[in-house]
Parts: C-alpha cells; sequence; structure tokens
C-alpha cells in the first residue's frame, strides 16, 4: 500500500505510538511474572471455601474476602483452575481491559476522530497508563479494577452497545465491589433514567441471587459484614487515599476523624456529582466520568491506591482537554495534565515510613506526600468546578 504525502504523518504517528507501547510494555512486563498475587489470592482461597460449603466469610489463608456474596459466586470456577493459570487468565484480561479502557477514554473525550489519529492516541495512552502506579499495582495484585473500569466506560459511552442494556454493566460492576454504585445516581442525574432503572435493577438481582444461593452468608454480609470498615483494612494505613485516610493520619486516632469525615463525605459527594453532571451537559462526558470516579475514591472509607485507577481517565480527559481549549490556556491545561499523570507515576505516598501508632504528623512533607492522592483528587475536583463556569465547548482536532 502507497501512502500519499497527507497519510504519511498519521501512520508515522500510529507506528512510534505501537512503539512506545511495546517499549514501555516490555520495561513493565516484570510485573507478569513478579506479582504480589495477594488479592487474586483472596478470590481464589473464597472459591475453594465456596465449592466446598465454608463459609466465604469466615478465616480464609490469605486474608478475609471483603466483597459482595455475588462476587463469591461469581469467583467459583476459580476453584477448578490452576492457580498460575488463573492468575494468567485475569491478568490477560485486565490488560485488554486497559487497552479498551483507553479507546473508550479517547471515544468519549470527543476531541478525537476515528483514524491514524485515533489509534495513535490510544497506543500512546496505554503505554503511559502501564506506568500508573493504581494500574501497576492492579496488575501485580490480581485485582480486578480495570475489569470494573472498562464496565462503567461501556454504559457511558454515547452509542448504545448491541446486545446490552445500557446500565446494566454498573449494576453488575456494583455488585462486584459496591463503589461503582455511584454512577447509578449519576446516570440518573443526568438524565438516564432508563439505564439508571436498569443499573439498580441489575445490583438489586445480584443481591438476590446471593441469598437465594447462600442465604445465611448474604444475610451476614448485609446486615453486618458490610459495615465493617475495619474487616477491610486500617484508614490509618497510607495505602488508604481516601478522606477518611486523610483526616485519620491528620489526627493521629482511627476515631477523631469520624465527625469531620461524615462532613466531608457529605460535601465532597453533593459537589462532585454537582460537577459530574455540569461536565456531562456541557459535552465533557470523559471529564465527568473522570470526575464521578475520583469522588468515589475520595468519600469511600477505604480506597487503595490500586482502587485510583480513575485517575487515568481525568489524566486523558486533561490532556485532550488541553488541545480543544483556546491556544492562550492550553499550557495550562498541559501542566495540569502532566502534574496529575506524574504524580501517579512518582506515588509520593509510598515515599515516607508510617509513623507509630497514635503519632501526629507535623512535618510538611510527610502530610503531603502520605495523602497527595487525596489531595491531588480535591484539587482537580475544585479546579474543575471553577473552570466549568467558563463553559468551553469542545473543538475536535
Amino acid at each position: 500500500m502507497k501512502l500519499d504525502s497527507a497519510d504519511r504523518p498519521g501512520f508515522v504517528a500510529l507506528l512510534a505510538a505501537a512503539a512506545l507501547l511495546t517499549l514501555v510494555f516490555a520495561v513493565e512486563s516484570p510485573f507478569a511474572t513478579f506479582t504480589h498475587d495477594s488479592d487474586y489470592a483472596v478470590y481464589r482461597d473464597a472459591a475453594v471455601a465456596l465449592v466446598h460449603g465454608r463459609a466465604i466469610y469466615g478465616p480464609l489463608p490469605t486474608g478475609p474476602f471483603t466483597y459482595p456474596p455475588f462476587a463469591g459466586l461469581l469467583a467459583a470456577p476459580l476453584a477448578y483452575v490452576d492457580f498460575d493459570v488463573g492468575r494468567s487468565i485475569l491478568t490477560a484480561l485486565s490488560l485488554g481491559a486497559l487497552l479498551l479502557s483507553v479507546a473508550l477514554c479517547v471515544e468519549l473525550a470527543g476531541a478525537v476522530r476515528p483514524g491514524r489519529r485515533f489509534w495513535s492516541a490510544v497506543l500512546a495512552f496505554t503505554a503511559l497508563a502501564l506506568l500508573l502506579e493504581p494500574v501497576n499495582a492492579t496488575l501485580l495484585e490480581g485485582q480486578i479494577n480495570l475489569l470494573l473500569l472498562l464496565m462503567v466506560l461501556v454504559d457511558l459511552r454515547r452509542r448504545p452497545t448491541r446486545g446490552l442494556p445500557r446500565g446494566l454493566l454498573i449494576g453488575l460492576a456494583a455488585a462486584l465491589k459496591l463503589t461503582p454504585g455511584i454512577f447509578i445516581p449519576y446516570l440518573a442525574l443526568t438524565g438516564r433514567l432508563k439505564a439508571a432503572a436498569v443499573a439498580l435493577a441489575a445490583f438489586g438481582c445480584s443481591i438476590a441471587v446471593g441469598f437465594l444461593v447462600i442465604p445465611g452468608q448474604a444475610w451476614e454480609f448485609w446486615t453486618r459484614l458490610v459495615f465493617d470498615t475495619r474487616r477491610v483494612g486500617g484508614p490509618e494505613y497510607v495505602g488508604d487515599q481516601s478522606l477518611l485516610g486523610l483526616l485519620v493520619r491528620l489526627a493521629g486516632s482511627d476515631r477523631a476523624g469520624h465527625v469531620a469525615w461524615v462532613a466531608a463525605v457529605i460535601a465532597v459527594l453533593v459537589i462532585g456529582l454537582a460537577l459530574a453532571v455540569r461536565l456531562s451537559r456541557g459535552g465533557h462526558e470523559l471529564l465527568a466520568a473522570g470526575v464521578c470516579g475520583t469522588t468515589e475514591l475520595l468519600i469511600c472509607p477505604v480506597s487503595w491506591t490500586h482502587h485510583w485507577v480513575w485517575a487515568l481517565p481525568l489524566g486523558i480527559g486533561l490532556v485532550l482537554a488541553a488541545f480543544t481549549e483556546r491556544a492562550s490556556r492550553r499550557p495550562l491545561w498541559l501542566l495540569a495534565a502532566a502534574a496529575w499523570l506524574i504524580l501517579f507515576w512518582l506515588a509520593p505516598v509510598w515515599w515516607v515510613w508510617s509513623p507509630p501508632a497514635g503519632a501526629l504528623h507535623r512535618d510538611v512533607v510527610d502530610v503531603l506526600a502520605k495523602n497527595s492522592y487525596v489531595w491531588a483528587g480535591l484539587a482537580a475536583l475544585g479546579a474543575l468546578a471553577a473552570w466549568s463556569w467558563l463553559g468551553q465547548r469542545p473543538r475536535h482536532l
């Protein structure tokens, strides 16, 4: 095939993006071999317990199973698969989900028309995504965050997905890990009432399935365990990048921050959803999705760093918005996007050791570094809220 002069730049960009992705994947590929497997091991242990008639919420060799009963039921096939085989399948699915999620992000942004530029952007952003700590942690630990991210993004795309009622995947994502449930009110508030109803129905059906198959364990989870956040992990641990984790670490006590936390959660939830709705109505669906995902992470009692894969859609949204804004504002957008993505690449939350129990955080660098994902999330919500009042409309690249 012979390219004319107009086609060559796009073809060269596509080749360059593919080469970049190959290089980054080659450098980052040790995650496929040198893995922690901690979370995948919990899924599999719960599956083994389930098929042998034991309680999935009882003591497990690798730690407590903290997910809804429906998630345990879906994990059941893992009990019949060799550990390494199942782990490899999950890694492959997560990598595929990452690529598809990036493609949906670029599509949702609406800034790049289909063609070589589109796929160049997808490959380049996928390479960048492999460098981000939340993405790496998800792959290393055998988590399902990238699969959940893809499920939510599929339901948010503008074009309907053939054979899938819109809202179904968001409801199922919430059935697996609860936190994507924030997208149900988001759908309703943005006028997608049918999709919100489908999502709510799917979530409700998942609860019913749990009660039908393992009624005693479903009752235990929904009446007691779902409220026991300590079972998931202590908020004082630096890996919990949520508002509760921030307040507890600042207060030096796992009790002192709870009153302030309730007030902060209500404020951030209202502001985050209102901002997401405003951005969506203004045509900025990717930024809206990123804001909604960030809000979810901030208000949850426990948001481990690997949950912050929602940093990727927001980062892509910031980069692409830079090229659809007025030229005078482009450097500011690019600076914000670079700061956001570099933060999640360097992951300063892991730079400082945790103090002894009960110790206060008196060092400014310590406070900033250990809570950097939370500070970044709050800053992003604040900056986008200020910008949204300008009412800028995106232009295609």
